[in-house]
């Protein structure tokens, strides 16, 4: 009987020591304070002195509701809404990680790494671009000014982090 409760805890135990990672997500893995430089792939994975985070590398929503920026001509819009969509390379999402500790967004189980980074580096270059239209007109420039934006957005992400978000 001690032999079939011993067993039974080990494997009650061994089951809060793992899981699985989705297809399409990546797993960044922390022992004892240290995040490992690989990034855990799809699939089962045993955790049993350190912790996993299952990081998205699927194309990720990042929605600006209400925002009132400026316009050239000092009158500001109401109630702009913007979507931005990024996506991370997953094998540089440890490094994110560690550089941008407190920038990942937790959602549904689910990790979203540098989320707020990109999230401000948008509502940025939203404000930036609306400032050099004029209020009446800019509804007629509304792919110039998204197109301008994604190229801000970009060039800003390639400049600290090269290749890793689209």
């Amino acid at each position: 009987i001690f032999s079939i409760l011993s067993l039974l805890a080990m494997a009650i135990g061994l089951t809060a020591c793992g899981g699985i990672i989705d297809q399409g997500n990546v797993g960044v893995r922390t022992t004892f304070g240290k995040v490992s430089p690989e990034a855990e792939t799809p699939g089962l994975y045993i955790a049993i002195l350190s912790s996993v985070r299952e990081y998205t590398t699927k194309e990720t929503a990042v929605n600006l509701d209400n925002m009132t920026p400026k316009a050239k001509d000092n009158l500001s819009l109401r109630e702009m809404d913007i979507t931005v969509y990024y996506k991370t390379e997953g094998g540089k999402i440890p490094g994110l990680q560690v550089k941008y500790a407190n920038q990942s967004t937790y959602e549904r189980g689910i990790w979203y790494p540098a989320y707020n980074l990109v999230e401000n580096m948008a509502r940025t270059a939203a404000y930036e671009e609306v400032a050099k239209q004029d209020s009446l007109t800019i509804h007629q420039h509304r792919d110039e000014v998204a197109n301008a934006m994604k190229d801000n957005i970009q060039k800003a992400l390639n400049e600290n982090d090269p290749g890793v978000f689209t």
